[in-house]
């Protein structure tokens, strides 16, 4: 399944190095008490809560794309 910026956080939680890759572009560690209160927004909304630009935003969907092999 492809990530977009409509995706659920749910829908990213189980990719190998989601962790990982969120820190790479915004300097911030993910707890996965984070993923659990943010699970059934999307991805957008999500980021707009923490702060991030829509730049960082699709360098996190490009890569989580990249590892899930979308």
């Amino acid at each position: 399944m492809e990530i977009t910026k409509r995706s659920k956080v749910k829908d990213i939680e189980k990719i190998p190095g989601v962790v990982e890759i969120i820190k790479k572009h915004t300097g911030q560690e993910m707890a996965p008490a984070m993923f659990k209160m943010a699970a059934f927004m999307t991805l957008q909304s999500a980021a707009k809560q923490a702060g991030w630009g829509d730049d960082i935003l699709q360098k996190c969907i490009d890569d989580l794309n990249a590892a899930q092999g979308s």
